[in-house]
């Protein structure tokens, strides 16, 4: 009788068990076999000695360009080494003595291979070409210093040029690409875009990095559109991504945004109010031109830096979740950080405090975001498989310190009912639910996002009510998937601050 009375109790219990977790006969998307995964790297890899400049003063740090700290960039979730200006390549340009196989470069590349991490290399001869302003590098006499005056005549004596510098390192086995100047103004576009279609037309598969700015209402039209003066609108900006996709050929976007700030003076913390605006038009445009191949990258903040008015601010993990996911969740395909290494070049009003790593080698951030990288592998494998659709808004008692624009564009816009499965939603605090669909398996899921600024730690109580056809949800949150079954239909769960969760009924 006690062995009968103890499996009527283990079979009541495993019953439980099923009614809770998503048990009965409804089978979850499988998405094992999906290979997608997020390219990850970040500005700033470590620096060598006598490379940090303060104030135009040298000051000499430990030479931290090594084998074993390349690993640990490695360990953090990085699989691209982005090399800047203090580990520049110039092929001989500006010193005839410099050669490939003696240069720092072939070192870092080296390592890289035995790493298993590919590389962006920074060429000067490639770079301080995409920086000609106002002109076309194709029938003029241009200036690019510090490089020597050159004429290319033809697009194809571009062509040739660029083959040329890329030929010393192009063969490598860690060698993924090549970047151009940081965030070109319009004026740059003719060049920039010119160096990018001829990087191209020598091998179409190598990495063209051209960083692109954010929209910020402070910067001149000029800098957006080559004309005109006071504050810019997003009409503007437009422009800006409309010359970079024109000038490239390209339907991919790189761009950092970084929206996390803090009031200098008054020292109190806010967000930037376009930053959902412009995540949604970058995706667009890209999405737009090229709607199976556009895509674009997130670069995003992990760093402070203290500036006269309006700084970055110190991070948390619960910031660094917040701001990848608003990424993925608007389209972005991959994402970079800024900065790995304490910036090189600061001054006394303009400095960090704050980064992955610092001058000394010393971790700050690295924990944080060597935890945060894998958990967005674990969500990229599903999540990638998904296009971005729109976004619906729920609302209760808002906590944020300034208001924070989250007024979408019209054609993303999305009321309840516009959802495709979800027919009621309930919320504690500001939320985002971003659809999703994954058009291969012609399924919907639902990015639900924390709204309120990581600053406060608040969390966030939601209630989604599915279709009656569905009876259960996958869920991933924080890296992890779980299946759920509905209750009534509903699915109730909690998102700490900065938190997440990618909801899929079935």
């Amino acid at each position: 009788m006690k062995r009968i009375i103890a499996l009527i109790i283990a079979i009541l219990s495993c019953l439980s068990f099923t009614a809770a977790c998503g048990g009965n006969n409804a089978t979850p998307p499988d998405y094992s076999s999906s290979t997608k995964k997020l390219n990850m790297f970040a500005y700033c890899p470590p620096l060598g000695k006598n490379k940090m400049i303060i104030n135009g003063d040298v000051f000499p740090t430990d030479e931290f360009r090594t084998k074993e700290r390349y690993k640990e960039y490695k360990d953090c979730g990085f699989d691209i080494l982005l090399l800047d200006g203090n580990n520049a390549y110039y092929g001989g340009a500006l010193d005839a003595n410099e050669t490939f196989e003696t240069s720092w470069l072939k070192k870092q590349l080296d390592w890289a291979e035995e790493l298993g991490l590919k590389v962006i290399v920074y060429d000067g001869r490639i770079y301080w070409l995409s920086n000609v302003k106002g002109t076309s590098l194709i029938g003029t006499d241009f200036n690019a210093p510090p490089l020597p005056k050159k004429r290319f005549e033809t697009f194809d004596d571009l062509v040739e040029h660029m083959r040329d510098c890329l030929s010393d390192y192009m063969d490598h086995p860690a060698f993924y690409g090549v970047t151009l100047f940081d965030e070109p103004e319009y004026g740059k576009m003719v060049a920039n875009g010119e160096v990018y279609r001829a990087i191209k037309a020598v091998d179409p598969d190598i990495k063209v990095h051209s960083e692109l700015s954010s929209f910020l209402w402070s910067n001149p039209k000029n800098y957006y559109t080559g004309t005109g003066g006071g504050d810019s609108t997003f009409n503007e900006y437009e422009i800006y991504l409309d010359k970079f996709l024109e000038t490239s050929g390209s339907s991919y976007i790189d761009y950092d945004n970084y929206p996390l700030l803090i009031n200098t003076r008054e020292q109190v913390p806010f967000r930037l109010n376009s930053f959902v605006k412009n995540l949604q038009m970058v995706n667009n445009k890209v999405k737009t031109k090229d709607p199976v191949n556009g895509g674009w990258t997130l670069t995003i903040a992990s760093s402070d830096c203290v500036m006269p008015a309006n700084s970055m601010r110190p991070l948390t993990i619960r910031d660094l979740r917040w701001e990848a996911s608003m990424g993925l969740a608007f389209g972005a395909d991959n994402l970079s950080y800024y900065t790995y290494w304490e910036f090189p070049s600061q001054t006394l009003t303009v400095y960090p405090t704050q980064q992955i790593i610092n001058r000394y080698g010393e971790k700050q951030l690295y924990n944080d975001v060597q935890k945060v990288n894998g958990e967005l592998q674990n969500l990229a494998k599903v999540l990638l498989n998904y296009d971005y659709v729109g976004t619906a808004y729920a609302y209760d008692e808002i906590y944020q310190i300034f208001p924070m624009d989250l007024i979408s564009w019209p054609e993303f816009e999305l009321d309840v009912e516009d959802l495709k499965n979800i027919t009621e939603i309930k919320a504690s605090q500001h939320t985002l639910i971003n659809e999703m669909y994954d058009a291969d398996k012609e399924i919907y899921g639902y990015m639900v996002i924390n709204g309120v600024d990581p600053v406060n730690n608040i969390s966030d109580e939601i209630t989604l009510t599915f279709e009656k056809k569905f009876s259960n949800v996958m869920v991933i949150n924080r890296g992890e998937t779980k299946t759920y079954s509905l209750k009534g239909g509903e699915y109730e769960f909690t998102l700490e601050s900065g938190d997440s969760a990618f909801v899929i009924p079935y």
